[in-house]
């Protein structure tokens, strides 16, 4: 692959690479005069002079296409026999990054995404045009979060190169329909591509996998897993919608694709009027996008309410977890003694409303947390906050804990949301409560870590940036049990450990290979156990960084990691379904 940073295109300079493809290079270009920003798509092709025409001739019709929720082609050309498409430039992401494979979506947290590309597959149809490659990677995120598709019609472009006869078979065999793969694509192809992906959000992995022959073998002759083995609370109406968007006939499809994402949309709309816990009524991002509600569980296993998902300590599948947090609740008698926890530096006392009669349950607002669209996903726990009296007496380590609200003399039922946190720019994938139950620290998609207080009118203490790059969500993070320190683990490969009074960063552990998608400080918060994409788990001195072990047990990504109260033992799980328990 030839390196063009520096060459101009049009009126753009290429500024640097942002993906790679087997057709095409992706640059950010910057405008020469006007200094705006686009994505330019570089075929990697040489026309010759009779080819250019019929180039130009099809990117006019892909041009043509203006969507809300399709890559506006800005302009074309040709540049010393070399084809290109400026294009709006998607600055955040792709729903490959929100999504990350083996990490399973709730219904709800999809079904806004669901709809915005069904409108722009129909829209296309009309038009007469397939997409033919229908796959998340190709699900960008504008500047409003919103999904943008963008490869619209880029088969009609490799018609016109030397890419020719690769047209009608064109796509990515994971995602490609029956048909399709015989050389016979139509407008139901790009339903079955749609249909793959959201059986792959659901459950956290694609139904088919092996070679390029196996997969086409497959496409054509195997059914999928049936969804309920992978995702044994899934909805039956779901489950069937599932099924006919993945006929192998494509006559046994939904006519469009927005008549599936309408099914869809009914079947979510039978959850919620069964469970209206399961959604607020907040508007969220994008075409009022409902917010998926996160619930806990209690200690003995069971959901404080019914729900989609909701295994112990997790909520909408194994990569959802939040910090356990005990609170007002409580439990049988066979529960288990509370496990001691360290002396903690104190804390300036917030007035009534979190301490004395009026206290709110942590569990109760771990409930609340969850209406505040804490969605998609992510890994465990991070630790953070405060030093407060007990710390160092320099006035750059110490802050103040935010004002009370006035307590409400309404008793709270257990399901009332009692605070909206709105700070973060993207999906929430992790949060972890202070050792004190004060405050909160949360993990996101807009690559920060943001520290905030519970139920205040201004909650924000501050914000970390140290994840802070295109694409480096935050996954894990966690909470030193004595209060003084807070861990982050994201897809930039790092796990950062941060003071938690100042947000000052004191150590960075590069031991990972692959994303960091949970962490667990041990009891006397010497060592962090860290676990991720790289099939992994990383035990490692939290002062230092030194690495102490790498526990190899696993063959698939993991997901969660917990180590004991008693600081002997470690369990860990993921993708190659196994929890496994194993000597600290």
């Amino acid at each position: 692959m030839q390196d063009r940073v520096g060459e101009q295109f049009g009126h753009y300079r290429l500024v640097h690479l942002l993906g790679t493809g087997g057709f095409a290079e992706v640059y950010l270009g910057e405008h020469v005069y006007l200094n705006t920003q686009a994505a330019i798509k570089v075929l990697q092709t040489c026309l010759e002079a009779g080819e250019q025409e019929n180039f130009l001739n099809e990117a006019r019709m892909i041009a043509r296409l203006i969507h809300p929720h399709i890559v506006r082609v800005l302009d074309f050309g040709v540049e010393q026999g070399i084809p290109y498409l400026i294009m709006d430039y998607a600055p955040n992401g792709t729903l490959r990054q929100r999504f990350p494979r083996g990490i399973p979506q709730s219904p709800l947290t999809i079904l806004p995404y669901i709809k915005q590309i069904a409108s722009a597959l129909d829209y296309a149809h009309e038009q007469h045009l397939i997409h033919r490659d229908v796959k998340p990677e190709n699900m960008l995120l504008n500047s409003n979060d919103e999904v943008v598709l963008s490869d619209f019609g880029i088969a009609l472009i490799l018609r016109s190169t030397h890419f020719d006869g690769l047209q009608e078979v064109y796509g990515t065999a994971t995602y490609m329909a029956p048909e399709q793969i015989e050389g016979k694509a139509q407008l139901a192809s790009d339903q079955y591509a749609l249909g793959i992906v959201m059986y792959e959000w659901l459950s956290g992995q694609v139904p088919f996998h092996g070679s390029f022959t196996e997969l086409c073998s497959q496409q054509l002759f195997a059914s999928p897993p049936p969804l309920h083995e992978k995702v044994p609370a899934i909805s039956p109406a779901i489950e069937a919608i599932i099924d006919k968007v993945l006929a192998k006939n494509p006559q046994n499809r939904y006519p469009t694709v927005e008549a599936m994402a309408s099914a869809f949309e009914e079947a979510c709309d039978l959850l919620v009027a069964a469970d209206p816990l399961l959604s607020s009524t907040e508007e969220g991002p994008g075409e009022g996008e409902e917010l998926t509600m996160r619930r806990a569980a209690s200690p003995e296993g069971k959901p404080l309410t019914d729900g989609l998902y909701a295994p112990t300590h997790y909520a909408e599948g194994p990569a959802f977890a939040l910090q356990h947090s005990e609170g007002n609740l409580s439990f049988p008698a066979t529960q288990p003694a509370p496990v001691h926890t360290p002396h903690l530096p104190e804390l300036p006392e917030p007035s009534t409303s979190l301490a004395g009669k009026a206290k709110i349950s942590r569990r109760k607002f771990l409930i609340g947390l969850g209406a505040a669209g804490i969605a998609a996903a992510g890994g465990t726990i991070w630790a953070l906050i405060a030093r407060g009296q007990g710390a160092s007496t320099s006035p750059t380590t110490r802050f103040t804990a935010p004002p009370s609200p006035t307590p409400s003399t309404t008793p709270n039922t257990v399901g009332t949301t009692l605070f909206i946190y709105r700070g973060h720019s993207g999906a929430v994938y992790a949060a972890s409560w202070s050792p004190n139950g004060q405050y909160m620290a949360s993990g996101s998609a807009d690559t920060t870590v943001q520290v905030w207080g519970i139920a205040v009118e201004n909650p924000l203490l501050y914000t970390y940036h140290g994840h802070a790059g295109l694409y480096n969500s935050v996954y894990a993070v966690g909470w030193a049990s004595d209060g003084r320190s807070i861990a982050s683990g994201g897809a930039d490969e790092t796990v950062q450990v941060a003071d938690a009074a100042t947000g000052n960063r004191a150590i960075t552990y590069t031991g990972h290979m692959a994303r960091v998608l949970a962490l667990a400080w041990s009891p006397d918060n010497r060592y962090i156990a860290s676990a991720g994409a790289d099939k992994t788990v990383q035990v490692w001195d939290a002062a230092t960084g030194n690495n102490a072990y790498i526990y190899r047990g696993h063959s698939d990504a993991v997901y969660v990691v917990e180590w004991a109260t008693d600081g002997q033992h470690i369990a860990s799980g993921g993708a190659d379904k196994t929890v496994r328990v194993w000597v600290a």
